[in-house]
């Protein structure tokens, strides 16, 4: 769109095509649309899902994840023909960071993995030398709070994608950008290590 608020504009125009489409959107994900069936229960437990829905679709900016029957493909196509899409990967591709795998059962079942080891393999520690490193009180440069800010990104989008065990550690970590010392890059590098070590 070539807007500040291009990509708002641009989830603003999928919002409409995907309703137009007779998808409904959640209330509780605002990401997270349901093409359901005519035949649908307002309380579907995990027994009677299939009986309930053709597909889900989380649009997460302009990378759409999506699965479901062969009304869900139809309507997809029907999406593409609408906006503008780039590639289309099935069974074992990454998705905003994530490997998701299928491994097939049998000819009608299978089971889908994810992990993010490439992705946190890609996370790089912050440097800080040994002396500096015994500096815990100082201030951090503004050059270290660069690095810490864009490292400490890269492990928020782990820890809230699939790590929640880091959660707490990276909240605390992010509640110090303000008053960054030298201590708190040292910190960092430790949770960065605990995300290689765990991943």
């Amino acid at each position: 769109y070539g807007l500040d608020d291009g990509p708002f504009e641009w989830l603003l125009e999928l919002h409409g095509h995907l309703i137009a489409l007779g998808f409904r959107r959640l209330e509780s994900d605002l990401t997270i649309y349901v093409l359901r069936k005519k035949k649908f229960s307002e309380t579907p437990t995990r027994w009677n899902l299939r009986d309930n829905i053709h597909g889900v679709l989380d649009a997460h900016m302009d990378d759409l994840l999506w699965g479901g029957d062969d009304v869900m493909i139809s309507t997809m196509k029907q999406l593409r023909k609408r906006i503008e899409m780039g590639s289309t990967e099935r069974w074992d591709f990454v998705h905003l960071g994530t490997q998701i795998k299928t491994e097939w059962l049998s000819e009608t079942e299978f089971c889908i993995s994810q992990g993010q080891e490439v992705y946190v393999d890609s996370i790089e520690e912050p440097r800080i030398s040994r002396e500096r490193s015994q500096q815990k009180t100082s201030p951090g440069t503004k050059e270290e709070k660069g690095v810490y800010m864009s490292v400490l990104g890269q492990l928020m989008w782990h820890a809230i994608s699939l790590a929640s065990w880091l959660c707490y550690e990276v909240s605390v970590l992010a509640s110090r950008t303000n008053q960054l010392t030298v201590e708190d890059l040292v910190s960092l590098r430790k949770a960065v290590r605990k995300a290689h070590q765990y991943k």
